[in-house]
């Protein structure tokens, strides 16, 4: 492989397409060579398919990335089970083909998909907003019944009186779980999950909600196999009520939280009716945190992280003098990835941070994305970004000075053309070739860069030259 090597969307897409189709041509040539030759005389193209390969062929087709799940049903019922008997047959009888249940569907009954779906797991879809006012919740989920044991996956987009009226489902092979609810908050909208205790996955998204509301504690079931969770909720929500919620869905085998904003209203937050404490996710890895969420790090001990992401925040404090914090009181920081996507804030905190992250493999870095004029004017007219020349040239160190993050092997800088300007190139091109081999710096052992991704700064992969010699990594400049 080139160290420079270029990869183009047409490549991957080709490479995706003939890895993808490969294995329905190897199934039609095994059918194909199994059976008899006498048993295509006489035989319509469509007639001599097998029902076995029809099976594969109709579960690729809906299993393509441009159709979302609400069509899937449709194009079944609509076009494939329509050309002839032989393929009707066929889509009834591929049991996957049936298993996206929608309180929207008009295609086919619900005890006929629910029959056709054979003994396989299910996934519920209900869109409140897309719906006529007769199809309610509760109503839909009771048609479903005693197949609610086999739901593995649900989104449901619904007010919050829909999801409280919900009694309790048996849910035991529930995985995953998005929920979006809209209007007046109510504490008890995961109620209906209480015997979910295999749920692995939690997203909860607040919109067009009366947010003003959350000054109570959500009264979630806990969820012992929790790992992943995911919450979107309005700017006017405290901070600390996030904390009270993750507490109450479970930590103990939380890896992986996600904390963002939608920023739907600019009316203050309301006081709280609880306070909180000093959260502990004993067992999460991954970090990702957006705007105002900063704050919470101060209410947050996570001693085993190893990847952390800040996201837009430029207006709403300062993200590293609270990542700071975060990291003076963990004794052995573990973090081994730092994301920062429009990020701003104080970079002499940010050179602190960094002095705390020894064992930091990976750096991303992106800046000046957001196509907003407030963000134009008011963030990327005044800053540069955290790119700055004297954190390249920290990091790259000399003779005397160690460099700040040492073991650093892979960085991902994507600069927009309009701020790349502020970019000190000398800097970044010193920095580069200072990692392009192992060294020793300052008394400290420096790892080389292995990957380097470079967008927006440089037009051509020549500013990369060293000497007369490439780094010695694997480069992608865009």
């Amino acid at each position: 492989m080139s160290r420079y090597e270029a990869v183009t969307d047409s490549a991957v897409q080709d490479s995706f397409v003939e890895t993808s189709t490969d294995p329905l041509s190897c199934e039609a040539t095994r059918i194909e060579g199994a059976r008899s030759p006498f048993s295509t005389e006489d035989q319509s193209p469509i007639s001599r398919l097998p029902m076995e390969l029809l099976s594969k062929i109709f579960l690729y087709i809906v299993s393509d990335k441009w159709l979302d799940d609400s069509n899937t049903t449709k194009i079944v019922v609509k076009t494939l089970a329509r050309v002839c008997a032989a393929w009707r047959a066929a889509a009834h009888g591929t049991a996957g083909l049936w298993t996206v249940i929608n309180s929207k569907e008009s295609h086919v009954s619900l005890d006929d998909q629910l029959a056709y779906s054979a003994a396989l797991p299910l996934h519920l879809d209900h869109w409140e907003a897309d719906l006529p006012r007769n199809v309610v919740l509760s109503r839909f989920l009771g048609q479903v019944g005693v197949h609610m044991q086999r739901v593995e996956s649900l989104f449901f987009s619904t007010t919050c009186e829909s999801l409280a009226a919900i009694p309790v489902q048996n849910m035991p092979a529930l995985l995953r779980a998005h929920i979006i609810y809209t209007r007046r908050y109510n504490p008890n909208i995961l109620n209906f999950l209480a015997n979910a205790t295999a749920l692995t996955d939690l997203t909860l998204q607040g919109a067009r909600c009366n947010m003003t509301s959350h000054v109570d504690a959500l009264r979630s079931p806990s969820f012992p196999s929790l790992t992943r969770m995911t919450l979107v909720l309005d700017s006017n929500v405290r901070p600390e009520w996030f904390l009270s919620t993750i507490a109450q869905c479970g930590t103990a085998n939380l890896t992986f939280l996600d904390l963002a904003f939608s920023s739907l209203s600019s009316r203050a937050a309301p006081a709280l009716d609880f306070a909180p404490d000093v959260l502990t996710l004993p067992v999460l890895r991954t970090l990702v945190i957006a705007n105002e969420n900063h704050k919470m790090l101060r209410h947050m001990h996570a001693p085993q992280l190893e990847s952390i992401v800040f996201r837009d925040m430029y207006d709403i404090g300062d993200p590293f003098v609270s990542f700071g914090r975060f990291l003076a009181h963990t004794p052995l920081p573990s973090v081994r990835t730092l994301e920062l996507h429009e990020t701003n804030g104080d970079y002499s905190a940010l050179l602190a941070c960094l002095a705390l992250l020894p064992d930091l493999d990976r750096m991303a870095i992106t800046w000046g994305h957001i196509d907003s004029m407030f963000v134009m004017v008011e963030v990327y007219d005044h800053f540069e970004g955290p790119l700055t020349e004297e954190l390249l040239d920290r990091m790259t160190g000399d003779s005397e000075r160690p460099p700040l993050v040492p073991r650093l092997t892979s960085v991902d800088f994507n600069i927009s053309h309009d701020n790349c300007m502020k970019i000190s190139k000398p800097a970044l091109r010193r920095f580069i070739r200072s990692r392009r081999a192992p060294s020793v710096r300052g008394g400290c052992s420096v790892a080389a860069l292995e990957k380097v991704r470079v967008a927006g700064i440089y037009d051509t992969d020549n500013d990369f030259e060293c000497d007369g010699d490439r780094d010695g990594a694997v480069h992608s400049v865009e």
